[in-house]
């Protein structure tokens, strides 16, 4: 593996030869073909040979849980161990892009061994609450979110007591505005599935979204940043917070001028995103966030000051293809899943992150 140092140097290099300040000319070409092979020689795999590899959550030890969506399969990884077969979520049923998807861990983990997966099943998608180490079926928590072949949602987040939901609207545009509808959502209850305090809408927090994959906490820690896979045009990352906010979709796709919708704070061509993790490096105003980029087979790396994105990169562009999953960590790495669904996707470390 690389030496830090070296790692350093790279990381530099292409933050010098790559950085995009928002608003410029280049912002919306912005090429990052000619490192993308030094990035790549930087990395190293954690595990391979995954089937859809679809959301990451960090082990306190240095290993991660990873969910395989089209099998149901868990999967703990960790660099220089062999994956092992953590457990196979009971009713997972995988279509299109449903199956198994999100995956998160109660904030008090190492003690009470609660996580929290969100799935498809032959009915619905849903969320349920499982005990590590524990035969026992899933407890549902939240059921009847509609399912369908795309547009399934699935991001899951836990902040302190509360848990957050990210739904797709099942390709019905007309549920997203529809607040009786857990469909072009984000949600956010209790670990038993009861509805947080301050929610307008019962169990949902916000409205208007299209299909939510990603959640991250925002550096506020009180409030989220959300991936929004757009529809032909406009890719989001929108800022969550309470207030009983509408993001607009179906009737906006990106920004727009209507006062009654609430605005991304970043925005792509579908062609250079269709956004689905995301994460961050760092912490305070050094905290940096990286988003994993499926059509656009890249991740874009941001900085964000006061929720608004002041600069972007384009980075591992077609190095990997598609890239779901991202993880920051504490010691300073990010790690990746690809996302090409040949049989033979990894888990990938940058230490540090590029």
């Amino acid at each position: 593996m690389p030496s830090l140092p070296r790692l350093a140097a790279v990381a530099a290099a292409v933050l010098m030869s790559t950085t995009v300040t928002v608003g410029s000319s280049a912002a919306a070409t912005d090429p990052a073909r000619a490192t993308s092979a030094v990035l790549a020689a930087a990395s190293s795999d954690v595990a391979t040979g995954l089937q859809v590899p679809w959301a990451m959550v960090p082990l306190a030890d240095g290993a991660a849980l990873v969910t395989e969506r089209n099998t149901g399969r868990i999967y703990r990884v960790k660099p220089g161990t062999p994956k092992q077969l953590y457990t196979t979520v009971p009713g997972v049923v995988a279509s299109g892009e449903g199956g198994l998807l999100g995956i998160a861990l109660s904030q008090g983990f190492p003690k009470d061994r609660r996580y929290f997966v969100y799935y498809t099943t032959a009915h619905d998608n849903r969320v349920a609450m499982m005990l590590a180490g524990s035969t026992a079926a899933p407890r549902p928590i939240v059921t009847t979110i509609r399912k369908a072949g795309n547009h399934n949602g699935g991001g899951l987040l836990v902040m302190g007591n509360d848990l957050y939901i990210g739904t797709g609207d099942a390709g019905d545009t007309t549920l997203p505005q529809y607040s009786s509808s857990l469909n072009g959502k984000v949600l956010r209850v209790r670990y038993d599935g009861t509805p947080s305090a301050g929610n307008r809408w019962g169990k949902v927090f916000t409205m208007g979204h299209r299909n939510v994959q990603g959640l991250t906490p925002a550096p506020d820690g009180r409030t989220v940043y959300a991936t929004e896979l757009g529809q032909n045009d406009q890719d989001e990352v929108n800022w969550i917070r309470s207030g009983g906010l509408n993001y607009g979709w179906p009737s906006c796709e990106g920004r727009c001028t209507d006062p009654r919708y609430t605005n991304p704070i970043q925005t792509w061509l579908t062609s250079e995103a269709s956004p689905s993790g995301i994460s961050s490096v760092g912490s305070g105003s050094a905290r940096t966030y990286y988003v994993g980029a499926l059509r656009g087979t890249r991740l874009w790396k941001m900085k964000i000051v006061d929720n608004r994105v002041v600069s972007r990169q384009s980075i591992v562009q077609g190095t990997f293809g598609r890239i779901r999953a991202v993880m920051g960590r504490t010691d300073g790495s990010l790690w990746i899943t690809t996302s090409n669904n040949d049989g033979a996707d990894r888990v990938i470390r940058f230490a540090p992150a590029p």
